[in-house]
């Protein structure tokens, strides 16, 4: 993992620790939209590794994070 990754999971793990404070503001749906983003695009990177089972099943948490926070300004 390179350092930009690590830099965006830090600042997402710190951005969900502290959604109450976010979320209902006016940057808050977007900031959530970001989220959903980057867990949506590291779910399809995963392809790239190989199609076994495990990567399929990486997809779809990966993708359950992004799903998670795409529906939260909802």
């Amino acid at each position: 993992m390179n350092h930009a990754g690590s830099y965006a999971l830090v600042d997402i793990g710190v951005l969900d620790l502290v959604w109450r404070r976010w979320l209902d503001t006016g940057a808050g749906p977007a900031i959530a939209l970001w989220i959903a983003g980057f867990w949506s695009l590291r779910a399809a990177s995963q392809l790239y590794l190989g199609h076994r089972r495990g990567d399929w099943m990486i997809v779809a948490g990966f993708g359950a994070i992004g799903l998670v926070h795409l529906l939260v300004p909802i």
